[in-house]
């Protein structure tokens, strides 16, 4: 059964406090004693949390899985980390519940809960998300307090004499460590989703990107495709524009190699998903404490994005992997399809290859091989060509055949 265990804390007295106004939005969260921020890296958990007093005492008593989140210090990479996105909207429970859902990747905390968190304001103008079972009020702890890398959510705050110390140092308490710090997401503050590319090919740089957000691009210069179609040793490159719908798996032709200067406006939409898209979307890649949520490669059916054997971009075989990177996508190759590498091509250079290889077999590899061109009058452009996507737009003579470049 699926489980996030951003539920879980130490139970406190319920205290009469005004209820604080979070408006509907996409964030990152982190804890205002730790300042560790967090991370869903998984949908799954072994800890079965139920709604009455006595199952209250059962947490308390037997512990809980914890594998589903992570808190993770502020780093580099968390401006490229859809783990740590989180949308947050208030709601009315069909049992009269009002409160906030936290949803994140592929779960939020109603479907786990069926009730939606109460949300209060502290002194500090930090927040404390809540649930008030009966009497007793569930709330949320960092436990480890100390300067480590990597947090704990626990039912048990931070109690340690070294615990103790890293808080006076950083000037915070012990109930500091159950507030939390919501940030807006915004691609024009220093709040901002950037995309990191993974891939260099023909001096531009791409990545694959799976997420459960809709997004558009922010920054100049960016492109998104999906894989539209494949044959043996190509796949057709298709751009799509205007919003993304959530759970797309896409390519995304970023501006530079900086994850500033490839900025995506994060958008609440429930559009459907690209039908015709071929690719494949992971969500997590978690081993962590007994869990085993990943996507295990396999080089015989899987191929995942990098570049053939003349530098241009398409879908590999990887040498050395375990398993699917989170966030991203890959395609699956059938027995009678399969190839070590496949050129990602536009819709004319795919057409073009795929008649090629339809009308004489025999040189399907021709894409992984030069070929020369001639202009429309029959002067020589160029005889080591390896793609058509490296022509200018106009019409060329190319094994015979007139060919339109856009």
């Amino acid at each position: 059964m699926r489980r996030i265990i951003t539920i879980l804390s130490f139970l406190t007295a319920l205290t009469s406090v005004a209820h604080a106004q979070l408006q509907a939005g996409y964030y990152r969260v982190n804890n205002y004693g730790t300042e560790r921020y967090i991370h869903i890296v998984d949908n799954t958990s072994s800890t079965t949390i139920s709604r009455d007093i006595d199952d209250i005492m059962e947490i308390l008593t037997q512990g809980v899985d914890l594998g589903a989140i992570e808190l993770k210090e502020k780093s580099d990479d968390i401006i490229s980390d859809p783990s740590a996105v989180m949308y947050v909207s208030q709601k009315n429970g069909s049992s009269g519940n009002q409160g906030y859902n936290i949803a994140s990747q592929d779960i939020s905390t109603y479907q786990i809960l069926n009730r939606y968190f109460s949300m209060r304001q502290e002194d500090n103008q930090q927040y404390v998300p809540y649930l008030q079972i009966s009497s007793i009020e569930i709330t949320l702890y960092d436990r480890i307090a100390t300067n480590k890398t990597t947090g704990e959510i626990s039912v048990i705050p931070p109690s340690t004499i070294a615990d103790l110390i890293a808080l006076r140092q950083k000037g915070k308490t012990i109930e500091d460590c159950r507030c939390w710090s919501f940030t807006p997401i915004d691609s024009k503050t220093d709040s901002y989703f950037g995309i990191q590319p993974t891939i260099h090919a023909k001096n531009k740089y791409y990545s694959t990107f799976y997420a459960g957000f809709a997004f558009q691009t922010a920054s100049p210069g960016m492109k998104v495709y999906i894989i539209s179609d494949i044959c043996k040793g190509a796949v057709q490159l298709t751009e799509i524009n205007g919003i993304i719908p959530a759970a797309t798996p896409v390519i995304i032709e970023c501006s530079s190699k900086n994850p500033s200067d490839n900025r995506i406006d994060i958008i609440k939409s429930d559009m459907p998903t690209t039908p015709e898209n071929i690719m494949k979307g992971v969500y997590y890649m978690n081993t962590t404490k007994n869990h085993n949520n990943c996507v295990s490669y396999d080089k015989n059916t899987m191929r995942i994005l990098g570049t053939t054997s003349n530098g241009t971009l398409g879908f590999v075989k990887a040498s050395d992997l375990a398993n699917i990177p989170a966030n991203s996508a890959y395609i699956l190759v059938s027995e009678d399809n399969r190839s070590e590498q496949y050129s990602a091509l536009t819709a004319t250079a795919y057409e073009f290859y795929k008649k090629i290889i339809t009308e004489t077999p025999e040189i399907e590899n021709t894409i992984n091989t030069p070929f020369t061109v001639y202009s429309i009058d029959g002067t020589l452009v160029t005889d080591r060509c390896w793609s058509i996507n490296d022509l200018e737009s106009g019409t060329y003579i190319i094994n015979g055949q007139k060919i339109h470049v856009r």
